[in-house]
């Protein structure tokens, strides 16, 4: 498991296109906060500060809710994809024949190499804010709400990618598991937002779950409990995770 780890890690590392999303990121956050600061300095009333450490929020903040969503699927589909061509599965199992080790330890590298780019982002928007100088009046966040939130806008991201991951599993292909994680992604938005779905199913949407997750950090009246919200939080990390190590387990690799 750790010689996979270790091997996965590396190709990450190597890998071009890694660096390609989280370099887009920074481009992302680089742009929109020059562009906020102009305005903030033709607008004396802005109510937006970036202080430490409310600089380290908008970063993350900014990418999840943006691009942020979309590479991350892209970037587990891939992860899982590749190694469908070349018969890389075939060599590989050859050395480790125990198959459920090789999707842990491709989901242990989606959620170290996302946590890690959030960390990254959040620094380099806190810098940016420190140099742009947008010191607005707004409220300035302790440093474990931001600690929090940052840490939810992550888990947005690795539970993007974990669909994904089982999309690719599931169906052999790169590009399913990318279609698989945006359509996820879009209908369980949707099913959240529409009137008709009945408020009971909507509990068990990812959704309103982040939505719930958000106003506790923030001490806002909630629907949910936070017992709730962590649970059904959980189950959306950890079941895509599991059933595609079994579907992975069955499958003969042709």
């Amino acid at each position: 498991m750790v010689a996979l780890l270790q091997a996965d890690l590396l190709k990450t590392r190597k890998r071009p296109m890694s660096w390609v999303m989280f370099g887009i990121g920074l481009v992302l956050i680089t742009i929109i906060m020059i562009v906020m600061a102009f305005l903030s300095g033709t607008n004396q009333d802005t109510g937006m500060t970036m202080r430490f450490p409310n600089g380290l929020l908008f970063g993350p903040q900014i990418f999840a809710q943006s691009l942020g969503t979309f590479l991350a699927i892209i970037f587990s589909a891939s992860l899982v994809g590749n190694e469908y061509g070349y018969d890389m599965w075939k060599n590989l199992l050859i050395r480790y024949p125990e198959r459920t080790f090789f999707i842990v330890s491709k989901w242990v590298t989606l959620v170290l190499t996302i946590t890690l780019g959030m960390l990254g982002m959040a620094l380099w928007s806190q810098i940016l804010g420190l140099v742009t100088g947008m010191d607005g009046q707004g409220e300035v966040l302790s440093l474990t709400t931001i600690v929090l939130e940052i840490g939810l806008h992550t888990l947005l991201l690795i539970t993007m990618g974990s669909i994904a991951l089982l999309g690719t599993v599931a169906l052999r292909s790169t590009v399913a598991g990318i279609i698989v994680g945006i359509m996820w992604m879009m209908l369980d938005g949707i099913a959240a937002a529409v009137p008709f779905v009945p408020e009971i199913l909507k509990l068990y949407l990812f959704s309103p779950i982040q939505t719930n997750l958000l106003a506790h950090i923030h001490g806002q009246p909630a629907t949910v409990s936070v017992a709730w919200s962590l649970f059904i939080l959980g189950s959306y990390l950890i079941v895509p995770v599991a059933l595609a190590a079994l579907i992975f387990r069955q499958r003969d690799i042709t």
